[in-house]
């Protein structure tokens, strides 16, 4: 159901672009036909009448006969507008003028005409009396939108004007809604702009159904090479899922691997932060061991000075004391009486000797105890120090396993990156199978495309075609050859031969000499006498040859053209063109050539008066040509 949709679709839509463009080249036909086509005749129509139209009706008005002045002015059939106003001024504008004569039409210009609309942008001639007899402008060319004066003045009154007002073409839509009401009568057979219609739509539509057939065609043979890459695609993706499955089986065994190393790599780091944390202790009691050593040390030390301090205080006393007992001696043994104080000075000094000597002792003892106490310290700090390497030796051992777990834990980190790599690759290759599945719509793109290239060539092909068709006809009508042959239609019986005649004239149309010989000969057979050699031979030529020219059908359509002629019509123009005759227009009459050659011209009235007028010509036509 989907396929026929889409078929659907495809088909309405290549037909909507056909009607679109089918609508468009008869809307550039339309263009063409109305707006250059008409408009370059009516402008030479226009240049024609400036030179003959202002003298005529110049002397009708004169003369009072507005009888021959509505002829004259209707004599355009009312495919454009002939005004004629009272306006006796020689300026442009002419506000005052009224209309007094125009031409009989059903045009949409008659519609819309009234004073306003003479504009001076309409171009006009004077009539005056006498008849002017210069012609005051003219059209350069018959692409012109607007004349050039000449620069001739004729003299006389001014008695009116005549305006040359062109034609309003029918708007597009009301030309393509006439045309549609009269399909299919009129495929071939309508007038002006309509006759391009119906070759232009057959053409657009045919070469729309072509491109729907083609562009179906391959779609079909898309969908079998996409239902094949399809298959290839589920048959690589099923390959793909098997291979999944096994690396996720490996990914598992391999993860289950991994997991007992971290189990047993979190074990040894808890033996690790263990060692640590024991080591952080005897660092911990190391630095307090420092601090109060430091303590010590620094009290003792102070102790120490403080001590030294005393006993130079001391010493400096004793000295002091020994000064003065010395002086005190002296002064005894100067005064005698003194000896008393002496003793006493000297007990003094000698108890205070011993209290010094008792100072010094207590400084050693002290002194001592410092040094038992540093030598503690020292041995102390000594074994903290090797408790300290020790640890530091067991927590290199531990970082030391801690690498080559780590190390295992890199190789098992690789191995699954490896397995990561292949599923990577893997998923790569599913969406290099996208892609392509991309790269055919793609390609399918291509090929709608190629498709309408085709069918674009297709068209000119058929263009070429036509044209050498049309080539070859006009090549069998003006054949050139210069040795004319005339032979039997049946080359089977015994002992026929072919008979060559020199000849310098251009056959007009197929066969048209050896038709003429025939006929000849068949009207002199008659005349030969019987049973002479001079008859057998005529007879059988006669009887042997036969001509397939068009002299029939050109005598029967020039009895059909002429037969009841009342005045040269599109469609009798259009026969006799294609028949050989050309049209040349003349002031009263239309010479008619044949073949483009000037010995055979013939005269036809553009308005004949006498009804036996048609059978005239067809009779002098057949009388000269046939």
């Amino acid at each position: 159901m989907k396929l026929i949709f889409r078929i659907l679709i495809r088909f309405s839509c290549t037909s909507a672009i056909a009607v679109i463009l089918a609508s468009y080249a008869c809307y550039r036909s339309y263009q063409s036909y109305w707006n250059q086509t008409i408009k370059r005749v009516q402008t030479v129509d226009f240049n024609i009448l400036a030179h003959t139209l202002p003298t005529k009706l110049s002397y009708v008005l004169i003369n009072n006969d507005l009888e021959e002045l509505q002829r004259t002015l209707n004599s355009n059939y009312g495919y454009f507008g002939l005004v004629v106003t009272n306006c006796l001024s020689i300026e442009k504008l002419c506000p005052n003028q009224s209309i007094i004569h125009a031409t009989d039409s059903q045009g949409e210009w008659k519609k819309q005409l009234n004073i306003k609309s003479l504009t001076e942008n309409i171009p006009y001639s004077i009539l005056r009396n006498p008849p002017p007899l210069l012609t005051e402008f003219q059209y350069n060319s018959s692409r012109d939108e607007n004349p050039n004066t000449i620069g001739n003045a004729n003299q006389g009154q001014v008695i009116g004007r005549v305006y040359y007002i062109r034609g309003i073409p029918p708007k597009f839509r009301e030309d393509i809604r006439n045309w549609w009401h009269k399909f299919p009568t009129n495929l071939f057979n309508e007038k002006n702009a309509g006759k391009y219609y119906g070759v232009i739509s057959l053409l657009f539509l045919l070469g729309g159904l072509g491109s729907w057939v083609t562009i179906e065609y391959f779609c079909l043979r898309n969908r079998k090479e996409r239902k094949q890459l399809l298959l290839e695609i589920k048959e690589g993706q099923q390959k793909l899922r098997e291979q999944d499955e096994l690396n996720a089986n490996d990914i598992k065994k391999k993860d289950l691997e991994i997991s007992d190393l971290n189990h047993d790599l979190q074990k040894q780091q808890e033996i690790v932060e263990q060692k640590e944390r024991e080591k952080e202790e005897v660092q911990r009691d190391y630095q307090q061991f420092q601090l109060i050593y430091s303590q010590y040390k620094q009290e003792a030390e102070q102790f120490i000075i403080k001590r030294e301090n005393e006993i130079k205080i001391f010493e400096n006393k004793n000295i002091e004391l020994e000064l003065q007992l010395e002086i005190q001696l002296e002064q005894i043994r100067l005064d005698q009486n003194k000896v008393e104080c002496y003793a006493e000075l000297e007990k003094k000094f000698i108890e205070n000797r011993s209290q010094v000597q008792y100072l010094r002792q207590n400084l050693l003892k002290q002194k001592e105890q410092i040094k038992k106490r540093k030598n503690e310290y020292t041995n102390r700090e000594t074994e903290y120090k090797q408790n300290i390497k020790l640890k530091e030796q067991e927590s290199q051992k531990y970082k030391q396993k801690i690498n080559n777990f780590q190390q295992r834990i890199k190789d098992k980190n690789q191995q699954l990156q490896n397995l990561a790599n292949q599923r990577n690759n893997l998923q790569q290759q599913i969406q290099m199978l996208n892609t392509n599945n991309s790269n055919l719509k793609e390609i399918q793109q291509k090929l709608q495309n190629s498709k309408k290239q085709e069918i674009e060539s297709l068209k000119e092909k058929i263009n070429c075609l036509k044209n050498l068709e049309t080539e070859n006809n006009q090549l069998k009508i003006k054949n050139e050859f210069g040795i004319y042959h005339m032979s039997s239609n049946n080359n089977n019986i015994q002992g026929s031969h072919i008979i060559s005649l020199n000849i310098t004239e251009k056959d007009f149309y197929i066969e048209e000499s050896k038709d003429l010989i025939l006929d000849i000969l068949k009207k002199s057979l008659n005349n030969l006498h019987e049973d002479s050699r001079r008859q057998h031979i005529v007879s059988d030529i006669i009887e042997h040859n036969h001509s397939n020219s068009a002299k029939e059908e050109i005598k029967q359509k020039t009895q059909d053209i002429f037969g009841n002629y009342r005045r040269m019509t599109d469609e009798k123009r259009k026969e006799l063109k294609n028949i050989g005759f050309e049209i040349i227009s003349d002031s009263n009459h239309y010479k008619l050539r044949f073949k483009e050659d000037p010995r055979y011209q013939f005269s036809c009235s553009k308005t004949p008066s006498d009804q036996r007028s048609g059978r005239n010509l067809v009779r002098e036509i057949r009388n000269k040509l046939f």
